[in-house]
């Protein structure tokens, strides 16, 4: 669940859930059941992990001029789905530890998300998903899957998109090389 406004959860499934888990779940189930979307406001871009700086910065030329009310607001702001947010968190911590098996698992999560449909169109920030799943990828040497994702990630949602700014950042360094 999302509390951007983005995507509203009205769906028959969100509204069978709501209605079960009101009835029949207390606080304390529910709260194990429901994760909101993580969000970072600028001030607390150092809390973190740098990749998404990008996010808090992602209008491009004059994509402002075009964001209507409720974009106005979170726009500036570094919002991702726990649950990917998680497996990519699990990714650098295993990478950054040496654990290969589980950096490995962690990513073949996120792998299993972005190539679901239906898992694709449940997420509220699905292009900041692919925009991580681009950086799991940038990581591990994968240029063409790199390119991939983020054409995706701006097909999905071509203005105020960190895309823009990654591929951007990717085409310069292969350019130089």
């Amino acid at each position: 669940m999302c509390g951007c406004g983005i995507k509203p959860a009205n769906d028959k499934l969100s509204k069978k859930f709501c209605e079960y888990t009101v009835q029949n779940d207390s606080h304390e189930q529910l709260t194990k059941k429901l994760a909101f979307c993580v969000r970072f406001l600028r001030e607390e871009k150092f809390c973190a992990p740098r990749f998404l700086w990008c996010e808090m910065y992602r209008a491009v030329g004059d994509d402002v001029d075009h964001r209507d009310v409720n974009q106005r607001q979170w726009m500036d702001w570094a919002e991702v789905d726990a649950r990917p947010f998680l497996m990519y968190l699990q990714y650098l911590t295993y990478r950054g530890l040496g654990v290969r098996h589980r950096q490995l698992q962690a990513l073949y999560g996120l792998v299993d998300i972005v190539t679901s449909a239906d898992k694709m169109s449940q997420l509220y920030h699905p292009e900041t998903v692919l925009n991580l799943f681009g950086h799991c990828c940038e990581l591990e040497g994968d240029v063409q899957g790199i390119l991939h994702v983020y054409n995706t990630s701006l097909r999905n949602m071509p203005r105020s998109n960190a895309a823009n700014w990654h591929k951007q950042r990717l085409e310069l360094m292969l350019n130089n090389n």
